[in-house]
């Protein structure tokens, strides 16, 4: 379980530093120094199956497109198991956790992230993780880690992969 955890927060690591680097970032791991000081995790190629939910049913050719094939190529010894709600009702998260199914990665908004968590009593405080592997929490946006912080009552369950911002034009 503890190896599932690390690998989880790993990728969601990589996911978010993927994403900078597609924006202009410097592309390096969020974790890179911890992985450079302390070297590779022993057993870090044995084969390993993540599940990933996808609550906001992102479409599976796009998420390959966005984040599958970046996590293959970087980690191929991980399967990935990718869930979408959307192609039926088998698939909702409840439904999942009565089943026995085991979510390794949760991938929603931010505007429903913590209501579907505390439903399920699915929230896992990654605090701890977080300090272990030197994940840089000032690589992202401050106010979605103080946001994720106050919902949380100051644990956090998740880190941000993208943000949107609104903007409103006058001419």
């Amino acid at each position: 379980m503890m190896r599932t955890v690390r690998i989880a927060l790993l990728l969601a690591a990589f996911t978010v530093s993927a994403f900078f680097a597609g924006c202009g970032g410097a592309g390096k791991s969020a974790n890179s120094a911890a992985d450079k000081e302390n070297g590779p995790s022993p057993g870090a190629n044995e084969p390993v199956e993540l599940t990933v939910y996808s609550a906001g049913g992102t479409d599976r050719n796009e998420f390959e497109q966005n984040y599958g094939s970046f996590i293959r190529k970087k980690f191929p010894h991980i399967t990935l198991n990718y869930i979408n709600p959307r192609e039926g009702e088998g698939f909702s998260f409840t439904n999942l956790i009565l089943a026995g199914v085991n979510v390794d990665l949760y991938y929603e908004s931010i505007g429903t992230f913590f209501m579907s968590l505390q439903t399920n009593k699915s929230q896992f405080d990654l605090t701890d993780l977080i300090k272990k592997h030197g994940v840089d929490l000032n690589r992202f946006e401050p106010t979605l880690i103080e946001a994720l912080k106050q919902n949380g009552n100051g644990q956090i369950w998740g880190l941000p992969v993208t943000t949107n911002s609104m903007s409103l034009y006058y001419t």
